[in-house]
């Protein structure tokens, strides 16, 4: 996974590979459920 936080460097790179492209607020996000319950 790609992570930044700029949303055009995002846009750019998501539609240019396979490799997913997130925001890293996203995967901070993603993150906290399990960080909580541990």
């Amino acid at each position: 996974v790609i992570a930044t936080a700029n949303i055009g460097c995002q846009a750019h790179l998501d539609g240019a590979g396979r490799t997913p492209v997130r925001h890293w607020i996203e995967l901070v996000d993603a993150a906290l459920p399990s960080l909580t319950e541990a």
